[in-house]
């Protein structure tokens, strides 16, 4: 029997070279001529496509290339996700599920699984699906059905307690039990503005307060199911915050305890609120708490006597695996996004099969998930219900009607890596057969109407070369990129960066540029400009040693960093490697005296405040503690250039 079903072709002959690739061009979602083409034996019985679809939909319960089944099917597939997270922050892969029917369908008692020795791998709970609607569903191995609350337990709101302390106060401040009868009481969140209104302060302080302390007790009765905890905090400029006398979080703050007269090591903007909130997750809180009565403290210090602000607006809030009436809703500002669906599995970048099974164990549909690129998808196409590979995902949405066949695997090749470069000119290879590749000169990203490469580039100049192949019908490559560098040699490391000139540039959206004028102060400064902003723009890194040698190249985050340096004409930047980059670390011996060479973030620095005097003082002075036994901010210092243009001499640090 197993013998008659393989025998696809029906010529009495089971051939991988037949009715093998037959099957595989099936599952990927071929049909018509591109299905059959070289693929069937001469003189089989079933020689047309159509016979064998016919053939494979009839023995292959829930693949069905011929138009979408009217059931649920497992619709759209992303197993290397970054670019949607989940209720926690993460960004796990993800299946979607949708009714193609046109009733409601409780999946109670369903299943999908990506072992098929494991037919019943994760059991949905109860879960209407109505028609037409689509249920997203989180592949990340955290196993959870719903169910579940989270409840904000202290909000900006509420009733505080707190003084502007004029020397320290008892220690026990921060303890469950100590007595605030003498402290004021005020609402959250706190704090003034010399110039203007501060957005959700509601207890005003007097200009130039150097520190807050403030107290709320909240109530818990159900800690036994409560599953996370988490402290959600707008401040400017830093904080050390406790709950039942243990140090929870801080930011920008030294000292077990900080005096009352302590400032802050940096400078923290308080902007447009809820944008500044920042969250930090709270570890071990089951033996923090207590079923009853909790405490909260918080100290908020300024960073100079002469601040033009200070601001605490703080949230405390959390999850937990059941009903309970602890705490309020949460407020909308913070986003808590409703429980939503864990499997207990994740699933490979390099493939995976799934396999939905009704409440009976019956098999309702079917998808091999083939490898795929970050934040690409696959699924069906909503008119034939062939399987397609989309650039774009849509969750919760219809899939796109068009999508590509596949992606390119092939990797452009540079004949020289970039940096310092006294050729002639730059071969591109790496293109497969019936592929092209596609460059440009001006720091953009190549379209499919960029230039067509088919001879060697000449390089007479600075020049930053962007390539990327393309073929009809599948998603693109990876745009490669490097700098070649005929203008100058150095003797320092060279780094290299890359972007669309509008991510810099832009008037209105450029992270360099002021912006519109009346978005911003006109005296240093400036606040409100747009480097003053939160934003990040991709980029593209690379780091060259003295010997010309290219040490990494990774595609990356890019922010504006620092402090009052922003006013500075040259800017310090921070480099993030995030999973939605392609890269989710930056792995190089950057540093070679450490012994570690793996890094989330780096800072190309400009040397703050120094800049322009001796642009090396902080590095001087931090790495004073080498060989200490304490820690340090290591550093190297580099030229950078920005899109091809010489940018300045700068310091890469260490991320802290």
């Amino acid at each position: 029997a197993t013998l008659a079903i393989a025998d696809i072709d029906g010529n009495g002959v089971v051939d991988a070279l037949t009715d093998g690739l037959l099957l595989l061009r099936y599952l990927f979602g071929l049909g018509g001529d591109p299905l059959i083409n070289s693929a069937v034996a001469e003189g089989s019985p079933r020689s047309t496509s159509s016979a064998i679809e016919e053939y494979l939909a009839s023995k292959m319960p829930g693949v069905d290339t011929g138009g979408l089944p009217e059931t649920i099917i497992i619709n759209e597939v992303s197993s290397s996700n970054s670019s949607f997270d989940d209720e926690d922050g993460d960004s796990p892969d993800w299946i979607e599920l949708y009714n193609n029917s046109n009733t409601t369908v409780d999946l109670a008692g369903w299943s999908i699984t990506d072992d098929s020795l494991i037919p019943a791998k994760w059991i949905f709970p109860a879960t209407s699906l109505a028609p037409n609607s689509y249920l997203q569903i989180w592949a990340s191995d955290k196993d959870r059905t719903g169910g579940g609350t989270y409840k904000t337990l202290v909000s900006k709101g509420d009733t505080f307690r707190y003084i502007i302390p004029t020397s320290n106060p008892s220690n026990s401040w921060i303890n469950q039990g100590f007595d605030d009868s003498s402290w004021q009481q005020g609402s959250g969140g706190f704090g003034y503005k010399n110039n203007g209104e501060l957005d959700n302060i509601s207890t005003t302080v007097p200009s130039g307060t150097n520190a807050i302390y403030v107290r709320k007790l909240f109530t818990v009765n159900d800690l036994a199911i409560m599953n996370e905890l988490w402290l959600d905090i707008d401040y400017d400029d830093g904080f050390v915050a406790y709950i039942n006398g243990v140090e929870i979080a801080r930011a920008n703050m030294v000292d077990q305890q900080p005096n009352y007269n302590a400032v802050t090591t940096t400078w923290r903007e308080n902007t447009d609120f809820p944008s500044g909130v920042r969250q930090f997750q709270i570890n071990d809180f089951q033996n923090l708490l207590i079923n009853g009565e909790n405490s909260l403290s918080i100290q908020i210090h300024n960073v100079n006597s002469t601040s033009s602000d200070l601001a605490l607006i703080p949230f405390l809030s959390a999850f937990y695996l059941g009903t309970t009436n602890d705490g309020i809703e949460p407020p909308a500002e913070l986003n808590y996004a409703a429980p939503s669906l864990h499997t207990n599995f994740k699933l490979s970048s390099s493939g995976e099969e799934l396999t939905l099974f009704d409440n009976n164990g019956s098999q309702v549909d079917y998808m091999n998930v083939t490898a795929m690129d970050t934040d690409n998808s696959m699924g069906r196409s909503p008119n034939e219900g062939s399987i397609l590979y989309f650039e774009t995902p849509t969750p919760g949405e219809q899939n796109p009607n068009t999508g590509y066949l596949g992606a390119i695997e092939s990797d452009i090749v540079f004949s020289h890596e970039g940096g310092e470069f006294n050729g002639q000119s730059v071969e591109l290879s790496g293109a497969a057969e019936g592929e092209e590749i596609r460059y440009t000169l001006d720091a953009t990203k190549p379209n499919q109407s960029s230039s067509l490469y088919t001879s060697p580039i000449i390089i007479s100049q600075d020049t930053v070369m962007r390539a990327k192949i393309f073929k009809d019908n599948y998603i693109p490559s990876r745009t490669e990129t490097r700098t070649y560098i005929t203008s100058n040699t150095h003797d320092l490391p060279i780094v290299t960066l890359v972007s669309e000139p509008d991510n810099f540039f832009d008037q209105q959206n450029g992270i360099y540029e002021y912006g519109p004028e009346q978005n911003y102060e006109n005296s240093l400064p400036f606040f409100g400009a747009n480097f003053w902003q939160d934003w990040e723009r991709d980029v593209h890194f690379s780091f060259y040693e003295p010997t010309g040698e290219l040490g990494v190249a990774l595609d990356a985050g890019v922010k504006i960093f620092g402090a009052w340096s922003r006013a500075n004409d040259q800017r310090s930047m921070s480099i993030h490697a995030r999973g939605r980059y392609g890269f989710g670390k930056l792995e190089y011996p950057i540093f070679p005296s450490l012994d570690y060479d793996k890094f989330e973030s780096i800072v190309l620095r400009s040397s703050g405040n120094d800049w322009m005097r001796t642009n090396v003082k902080d590095v001087i002075a931090t790495s004073l503690m080498e060989g200490s036994s304490l820690e340090f901010q290591e550093h190297r210092s580099a030229v950078v250039y920005l899109n091809g243009e010489y940018w300045g001499f700068y310091n890469i640090r260490e991320k802290v």
